[in-house]
């Protein structure tokens, strides 16, 4: 009785032992996989910082051949997107690091904090650039204007 008693309490054991190791190392697993998706969601993450940098840099290259009111504050709105999107690309490395110690809850936490600033930064981007394409065709507009006054000048004149 005291064999069949041991014999049953080692079962248990090694079944608890194997279902411990089992659940565990299933656990690592998905540890692994959640970590690499957060590491894919950061690199496209970058793509799209670079992105919206190249068009912050398009844009600020086209300001700087439009003619602004003085009061204008698009030059403002763009250096203070600028810096943001500097601030932005600096938190992916601690991102990165993050996701290096394996910390997947503030890895994510961060990851989707950079996501929402992207697109809040992508919406400025975008009212500075229909700010810009505003003034372009008012200059547009005006040297029009002013090259044809100055044909019907020269017309009035020739006529004369």
């Amino acid at each position: 009785m005291l064999i069949a008693l041991l014999a049953v309490t080692m079962f248990w054991l090694f079944a608890l032992w194997f279902g411990a190791r089992f659940i565990a190392k299933r656990l690592g697993r998905r540890r692994k996989v959640i970590i690499a998706e957060l590491h894919n969601r950061r690199l496209r993450l970058h793509a799209v910082i670079s992105e919206l940098m190249a068009k912050a840099n398009e844009l600020d290259q086209h300001r700087q051949y439009v003619v602004l009111p003085a009061n204008d504050q698009t030059s403002h709105r763009l250096a203070a997107v600028c810096q943001d999107l500097v601030v932005l690309s600096e938190s992916l490395t601690m991102i990165e690091n993050l996701l290096k110690e394996g910390n997947i809850k503030h890895g994510r936490r961060d990851i989707l904090i950079a996501v929402n600033s992207a697109v809040h930064l992508n919406r400025h981007l975008d009212g500075v650039s229909q700010q810009l394409r505003i003034a372009t065709e008012a200059q547009s507009l005006s040297l029009e204007s002013q090259a044809n006054r100055d044909l019907f000048k020269r017309e009035s004149t020739s006529d004369s």
